[in-house]
């Protein structure tokens, strides 16, 4: 994880006012979707998950021993590639700036540099994703993410011209989600930086996999499909032919052992969210 990185997460979820969420500037809410997102992606080495892990909880380890401000929810790829995200919220891009150059000076992280020399040796590649919270395309996003244990997060790239008839569209779903009192949430993010123009973002935060079996049914139920109407399932498909380039889901699970986050998160659950401490390094007996 970079220094960038490692200043992301804590107020994510979706660390936005309802979604994803870890540690982020304080906020009255800490379950509310930030105004700004930032992701930050590791690519793990086959073979080397644990050794990341451990890295990973050490890096985590500092920061709170620092007692620094902002953290992030570590996550781990259920599906997709071999792939570690990191969620960090922000209320603006100027306290993204304050935090991460805060970082870069700070004596208490120095050890900074040697676990970014130790990610190396174990990670292919990286990438980040700065993403604005898009509250009006958002359905009940406020989740306490401490009692959550999943992201699905599906990306949609939209073809160019079409970013207006999307969103507009998504109201749409979202009303007839709230005419029917529909039992979902999620927060979405339109990329700002990091990615090619047009991207979004859908985070689920779920307790449970399982949860993802009742989707069919949720959605042709008759409460929800007298809520859409033939006129907007229509519009439903058209949008998705006209604007639609690129569309894929892949799930994450958290990982208690990789993340810095908030009190208030931890309490929700403090079983999960407080792994046991790295076991130290066996001693090395001398020769005689």
């Amino acid at each position: 994880m970079s220094t960038v990185r490692s200043a992301c997460l804590a107020a994510l979820l979706v660390a936005s006012n309802a979604l994803p969420v870890a540690a982020q500037t304080p906020a009255a809410d800490p379950n509310t979707p930030p105004a700004i997102l930032n992701i930050y992606r590791e690519t793990v080495k086959i073979g080397k998950n644990a050794a990341h892990e451990a890295n990973e909880q050490a890096w985590a380890g500092m920061l709170a021993k620092a007692q620094w401000p902002t953290g992030w929810l570590g996550t781990t790829a259920v599906t997709g590639p071999n792939e570690a995200w990191y969620f960090t919220g922000y209320p603006s891009w100027d306290a993204f700036e304050k935090d991460t150059n805060a970082k870069e000076a700070a004596e208490a992280l120095a050890d900074t540099k040697k676990y970014s020399a130790q990610d190396g040796e174990l990670l292919t590649g990286t990438s980040q994703i700065i993403a604005r919270y898009r509250a009006g395309m958002s359905y009940k996003a406020n989740v306490n993410l401490g009692t959550m244990r999943y992201f699905s997060i599906n990306t949609v790239r939209v073809k160019p011209g079409h970013e207006g008839e999307f969103a507009e569209r998504w109201r749409d779903i979202v009303a007839a989600h709230e005419k029917a009192n529909m039992n979902e949430h999620w927060a979405v993010f339109s990329v700002s930086a990091g990615a090619p123009n047009g991207t979004f973002l859908f985070i689920f935060a779920r307790k449970s996999l399982a949860e993802i079996d009742g989707n069919a049914a949720l959605h042709t139920s008759d409460a929800y499909r007298d809520a859409t109407g033939e006129a907007g399932r229509a519009k439903n498909l058209q949008m998705t032919r006209d604007a639609v380039e690129f569309d894929m889901t892949n799930h994450f699970a958290f990982s208690p052992k990789m993340s810095y986050l908030p009190k208030a998160m931890v309490d929700a659950d403090p079983a999960f969210w407080t792994p046991p401490a790295p076991a130290p390094a066996p001693a090395v007996k001398k020769k005689p």
